[in-house]
């Protein structure tokens, strides 16, 4: 195995990149097609050959953290998942910012050797924005990036609770005797599913044209304003730009807010009710 890591000026990692040998068998990785965005499309593997080998950096960041839904959508409980279990969020891609300009170091791991070789990523002479411009529109690009990512660790966090509620639901039976805990299940699952709709339209099927009924939230807006800053080359971000993403940014606070306390009252209690019936409890994952 081969890796790449790629280093701004300070010292910070920007991009890492393993190469592996070839699978045997393996196929192709698929072309985005004309209704996906390019970051929604996973890149091209690296792969190891004997002779010379080719790395193409796109001069982007590692992409946001994925969103792995494990529950079908609101009223649509037909929705397929894949085969590992779960699906992509339709309407919200991963975000991936683009390298400022500057010099970078390029380090090859290979074994037990290793090689340095500096890079330097050049403005675009054709482009009308200055150094500044994309330092300050890279900045309100990376602050949305990371919202992206701390939206998108505690969205997993709740589907992941989400998926156990519902497969408990199904274990408990309809007796008499499971009726408290499978409403108290049900009154978890409503709470949940309210902090990750601020978040995430749980409506939202991935067909037709449904994103166009449903209000879009907040992981929406912040991939809609990221891939509007990604489109006007090297100006700054306006003044309106700039005061959506702190507005977002304090939404996503909230949110994470609610369902740590979601967490430490309502979840600690579902679970000492579990407990007591001897029944094993439902788990926050590490996101």
């Amino acid at each position: 195995m081969a890796k790449l890591t790629l280093t701004d000026a300070g010292g910070k990692k920007v991009r890492e990149i393993e190469c592996r040998a070839p699978k045997p068998g393996a196929t192709e990785a698929k072309k985005p097609s004309e209704e996906e965005e390019e970051f929604d499309v996973e890149p091209q593997p690296c792969e190891t050959k004997a002779g010379i080998n080719r790395v193409w950096w796109d001069l982007r960041s590692e992409r946001s953290t994925e969103i792995r839904l494990r529950t079908t959508p609101l009223y649509a409980p037909d929705v397929p998942f894949g085969p590992e279990g779960w699906r992509k969020p339709p309407a919200v891609g991963r975000l991936a910012v683009l390298a400022l300009p500057g010099t970078y170091t390029v380090t090859l791991n290979v074994g037990e050797e290793k090689f340095t070789q500096k890079l330097t990523v050049l403005k675009d002479p054709h482009t009308a924005g200055s150094e500044s411009d994309i330092q300050a529109q890279t900045r309100v690009q990376t602050a949305l990036y990371d919202e992206m990512n701390a939206m998108a660790a505690t969205t997993n966090q709740i589907e992941s609770l989400r998926a156990q509620l519902v497969a408990l639901g199904k274990e408990l039976g309809t007796d008499d005797a499971s009726k408290p805990v499978r409403k108290a299940a049900d009154d978890l699952g409503e709470k949940l599913a309210g902090i990750e709709g601020t978040l995430l339209q749980l409506k939202l099927t991935g067909r037709g044209q449904d994103d166009c009924r449903w209000s879009p939230m907040l992981l929406q807006k912040v991939n809609y304003l990221f891939r509007q800053l990604d489109a006007s080359a090297d100006f700054p971000p306006t003044t309106q730009q700039t005061a959506v993403q702190e507005e977002l940014k304090q939404r996503g606070d909230k949110a994470a807010q609610d369902f740590q306390q979601l967490v430490g009252k309502d979840l600690a209690a579902f679970n000492a009710m579990l407990r007591e019936h001897n029944i094993s409890n439902i788990y926050l994952k590490t996101p």
